[in-house]
């Protein structure tokens, strides 16, 4: 009786054992799997920002100057226009030119 409880001591450190051998597998591969997912999401977030600065910020920056430059022409142009009005109020009426084609 007394070699049963030894053999079953024996077995249930031995089922221990490896248990904990298991748990230790289980406890890195979670560590790695969170690391992993740690670094991709890093990548995943980290590309479109490091394409933004060094890719399109130069380009949106060039737009937005030509949109202002497109800006300052069309104002002068609209300046340009209110002189044409100013002047053509100015002018006399082109009914006077119509008694000399009859």
């Amino acid at each position: 009786m007394e070699s049963d409880r030894e053999d079953l001591l024996e077995r249930t450190y031995a089922l221990a054992k490896e248990n904990n051998r298991l748990l230790k597998k289980l406890r890195h591969g979670t560590w790695i799997a969170f690391v992993f997912k740690l670094l991709f999401w890093a990548v995943m977030l980290g590309i479109p920002l490091w394409m933004y600065f060094t890719v399109l910020q130069p380009i949106i920056q060039q737009g937005m100057g030509v949109l202002e430059q497109v800006q300052g022409v069309t104002g002068q142009a609209g300046i340009q226009t209110d002189k044409i009005d100013e002047l053509l109020k100015a002018m006399p009426s082109l009914d006077v030119l119509k008694q000399f084609t009859r």
